[in-house]
């Protein structure tokens, strides 16, 4: 008799993301100023998941942007969510 088993390599997968950790907190930057941001998908028992992708959004692009790599850059005076 034989026995056969496999299973997936990527568990990762099938885990949902609970939370995301951002590292940098809130700050004021001047304008032209740039800052890096860094955010770490956690999984609902805080198993980091850093292989996800991150969307990054700014709430008002005329105050600042952000890079698709979390790149943020003050354009204007103004308070602004990411």
């Amino acid at each position: 008799a034989h026995i056969l088993a496999a299973c997936s390599a990527d568990v990762t997968a099938r885990v949902a993301v609970a939370s995301v950790e951002i590292t940098t907190p809130r700050m004021e930057l001047v304008v032209g100023e740039s800052h890096d941001y860094d955010a770490v998908p956690k999984s609902a028992i805080g198993s980091s998941l850093r292989d996800r992708p991150v969307a990054w959004h700014s709430e008002n692009e005329a105050v600042a942007t952000i890079s698709g790599s979390g790149v943020l850059l003050a354009k204007s005076g103004g308070t602004v969510g990411i």
